[in-house]
């Protein structure tokens, strides 16, 4: 059974949860339903259809029907998440810790990329492939590049935040995720927005991270739990 049927079958079967109206449906899940922290930084969805999120208690995956937790090396935060569709990698970066995770029909299997680098200042919270096919992780303050398997650092810009904290887009959507008032999301065609904030079926209004999945939904990580926003329903 495909992501979307599963979901489609969660959001009818699970009326509590559930927030009807003007407003797309929203799906809740809480902590205890995926067994992690209560905020996500970063999510993915690699080339099965499967969801990655980057919790405070390491990286959650999502089938679509169960949750399963990998936590990092150093049991630290996870940042930040770039599956790499040519090379079936998920890289992961965190608090002190970068590296990789291999998913195969046996599991997953993770390696450290620290070997190379000073971790004492680390906290990767982008990754990203450059123009060159090589992978790059960015910190507050530096970049580190995968070069021929070793780590090369070079310095670049702070990051910056503010009331738009994330953001994301697909074919027909732009949505902005906010700090302090959940998300808004954009009809690039009709004009139209769609405000969703605690008022209106979110669990929080600190929208952390956002990532459109092949099916069009809007997942949200949120500062306590996860969301999932069903483009299209209504």
């Amino acid at each position: 059974m495909n992501m979307k049927k599963v979901l489609i079958i969660a959001l009818l079967v699970t009326t509590t949860n559930l927030v009807f109206g003007y407003n797309p449906l929203v799906r809740n899940y809480s902590r205890d339903m995926y067994k992690g922290g209560s905020q996500t930084w970063d999510i993915v969805q690699d080339s099965k259809g499967n969801m990655y999120f980057a919790n405070n208690s390491g990286v959650l995956e999502y089938d679509g029907i169960s949750w399963t937790l990998t936590r990092l090396n150093n049991n630290s935060f996870a940042r930040s998440l770039y599956f790499d569709h040519i090379e079936q990698k998920l890289y992961v970066g965190g608090t002190n810790e970068l590296g990789c995770l291999s998913v195969t029909e046996e599991g997953i299997n993770y390696t450290s990329l620290l070997d190379s680098i000073d971790v004492s200042v680390l906290e990767i919270w982008e990754i990203r492939k450059n123009s060159a096919g090589e992978i790059e992780f960015d910190c507050q303050n530096m970049r580190y590049t995968l070069k021929n398997g070793s780590l090369h650092k070079q310095e670049i810009s702070s990051r910056i935040t503010g009331e738009v904290f994330c953001t994301a887009e697909n074919n027909l959507y732009y949505a902005e995720g906010t700090t302090s008032d959940g998300v808004f999301i954009h009809n690039k065609k009709s004009g139209a927005v769609y405000h969703l904030n605690t008022n209106n079926g979110l669990q929080n209004n600190t929208v952390l991270s956002m990532c459109f999945d092949s099916s069009g939904g809007l997942w949200l990580g949120l500062d306590k739990g996860i969301d999932y926003v069903m483009m299209g329903f209504p």
